[in-house]
C-alpha cells in the first residue's frame, strides 16, 4: 500500500510540520535530517481538537453543497 501513497510526499513532509506547529507532534531538537519528527507520542488532546475540526468543517461544507442544490 505504502509503495504507492495517494499523496506526494511533500504533502506529508507538510502534515508534519503543521502538526508540530500546532503542537500535536513534537521535533527531535538534536536532528535536522528527515527524521525530525517524533511520530512515537503525539498530544492526544490537541489531535482530537484538530479532528473535531476538520468533521465540523467537513461537515459545513456538506450542509452547504446540499443547500444549494
Amino acid at each position: 500500500m505504502w509503495d504507492d501513497p495517494p499523496f506526494e510526499p511533500q504533502i506529508l513532509g507538510q502534515l508534519l510540520s503543521t502538526a508540530t506547529d500546532l503542537e500535536v507532534l513534537q521535533v527531535y531538537t538534536h536532528r535536522s535530517n528527515r527524521n525530525r519528527y517524533d511520530l512515537t507520542a503525539y498530544d492526544s488532546t490537541r489531535m482530537d481538537q484538530l479532528a473535531l475540526l476538520f468533521t465540523d468543517e467537513t461537515a459545513s461544507t456538506i450542509d452547504a453543497d446540499s443547500s444549494d442544490r
